[in-house]
């Protein structure tokens, strides 16, 4: 998954029961979808209990730049 469709991954891309992941277009690819894990799971359940971000998003990062770095580091 690349940096900018992490970023723009919203809560109603998660399907928890099926364990998938729509992922949207960026630099005009088709849409995917991702199949993840249980650990995966768990780690998205507790961003969702966490709260941090009221737009909607997963993530909750002012900038794409700023989720770079995170994953960088």
């Amino acid at each position: 998954m690349r940096a900018g469709e992490a970023w723009q991954l919203e809560w109603i891309d998660v399907d928890f029961v099926k364990r998938t992941i729509l992922i949207t277009l960026e630099k005009g690819s088709n849409p995917r979808i991702f199949k993840f894990s249980g650990k995966l799971i768990e780690m998205l359940l507790q961003l969702k209990v966490g709260g941090r971000n009221r737009s909607g998003g997963i993530f909750g990062y002012g900038s794409l730049h700023s989720l770079r770095r995170t994953f960088e580091r």
